[in-house]
C-alpha cells in the first residue's frame, strides 16, 4: 500500500527523533572512553550530527514541492538515512556489548 505524503513526512520526522536518541547514547558512552578513542568517536559523533542536519533540511525542502520533487527528495532523503545508519553502527561498534 502505498504511503501518503502526510505519513512520509511523518516518518521522517519520527527517524530524526529516534537519531537524537542514539546521537546522545553515542554521546553518553563516549564521556567514558579513553581520550584517544574520545577523539575519534567525537569526530564521527560531528559526521552523524552533519547527516541528521542535511536529513531536516531535505524534510524542510520538501515543503510546498510537486509529487515529482518530493519523490526526489524521498530519494536523497534515503541516501542519508543510509550513511547515517553507516555511521552510527561505526561509531556503535567502538564500544562493547
Amino acid at each position: 500500500m502505498a504511503t501518503t505524503r502526510k505519513q512520509d513526512l511523518q516518518h521522517m520526522a519520527a527517524t530524526l527523533t529516534s537519531w537524537a536518541g542514539q546521537i546522545a547514547d553515542l554521546r553518553a558512552k563516549a564521556r567514558s572512553a579513553g581520550t584517544e578513542r574520545q577523539l575519534v568517536i567525537g569526530g564521527e559523533l560531528t559526521a552523524l550530527r552533519q547527516q541528521q542536519r542535511a536529513y531536516a533540511a531535505q524534510i524542510a525542502d520538501t515543503q510546498g514541492a510537486s509529487a515529482a520533487v518530493f519523490r526526489d527528495m524521498q530519494r536523497g532523503a534515503e541516501r542519508i538515512a543510509g550513511e547515517f545508519r553507516r555511521l552510527y553502527l561505526q561509531t556503535a561498534s567502538r564500544f562493547p556489548g
